[in-house]
C-alpha cells in the first residue's frame, strides 16, 4: 500500500465519523438547551408526553388521520429501537437496512410535525 492509498482509506473511513460527531454535538447541545428550560431531564420530559394520559389528551387535539400516523411513527419507531442494541455490530447491508427504516420514520414524523404546525390552534 502507499501512503496515498492509506490517506484515501483515512480519510474515507474518518469522513462519517465527523459527520456523526457533529451530528452528536448539536443533539447534545439542543437536549441541554431543552433541559434547561424546562428543569428536568429529558427522559423525563419524553415520559411525561408520552404516558397514556397525553396520548389520549393528543388524540382529542388531532384529526384522527393525523393521529393515527403520529402513533404509527412512534411504534414503528419503538419497534426498530428494541430489535437493534448496538447498531454498529450489524453487518453492512443490516445497517443500511435499519438506516433506511430509521429515514422513513423520520420522514414521516417531519409530515405529522409540519401538519400540525399548519393545524390551527
Amino acid at each position: 500500500m502507499t501512503m496515498e492509498l492509506d490517506k484515501e482509506r483515512i480519510t474515507r473511513a474518518l469522513t462519517p465519523i465527523i459527520g456523526m460527531l457533529k451530528m452528536f454535538s448539536n443533539l447534545l447541545s439542543e437536549i441541554a438547551d431543552i433541559e434547561k428550560s424546562e428543569g428536568k431531564k429529558i427522559d423525563e420530559i419524553l415520559k411525561e408526553l408520552l404516558t397514556p394520559t397525553m396520548l389520549v389528551e393528543l388524540s382529542k387535539k388531532m384529526t384522527p388521520d393525523l393521529y393515527g400516523e403520529f402513533i404509527a411513527s412512534l411504534l414503528r419507531l419503538a419497534s426498530v429501537t428494541s430489535t437493534v442494541t448496538n447498531p454498529m455490530l450489524l453487518p453492512a447491508e443490516e445497517k443500511k437496512k435499519l438506516a433506511s427504516e430509521i429515514e422513513e420514520i423520520v420522514n414521516d414524523l417531519e409530515k405529522v410535525f409540519n401538519k400540525l404546525k399548519e393545524a390551527p390552534k
